[in-house]
């Protein structure tokens, strides 16, 4: 029954009635064929607004992040290389909780070159 329930859910978004009330989102990642639909989609479902995507964000932006994860995660400020280069693994991180950065020359939020995905693959895998 909780399957009918979800696509009862996702066809009332269609209508127009949100089955998900959420108050913010603050980062999510999704490849998509058509950005502009499926942004309607999930602001349909999630009754939410779209605010902005992060377009013009630079390196400090997710530093900020990267910061706040490693406090979270009780890293270390030393790092261990982490392939592909130029990556990095922190040090000490509570277990299970792996920190990994990769701050890539002219990579903001847009397209990702393939050392992006290798590195997000590679760590996604290894949890």
């Amino acid at each position: 029954m909780a399957v009918q329930d979800d696509l009862a859910a996702v066809a009332g978004a269609a209508k127009g009635q949100a089955p998900v009330l959420a108050r913010c989102i603050d980062h999510v990642n999704l490849s998509v064929r058509d950005l502009d639909a499926s942004v309607e989609f999930y602001c349909r479902l999630l009754g939410v607004e779209y605010k902005e995507g992060g377009e013009n964000d630079g390196p400090e932006e997710g530093m900020k992040s990267r910061d706040y994860w490693l406090g979270a995660n009780q890293c270390k400020q030393s790092t261990s290389p982490y392939d592909p280069s130029p990556c990095v693994s922190y040090n000490g991180c509570a277990p299970g909780r792996p920190e990994v950065w990769c701050l890539i020359p002219g990579l903001g939020h847009g397209v990702w070159t393939p050392q992006g995905i290798t590195a997000t693959w590679k760590f996604l895998s290894s949890l």
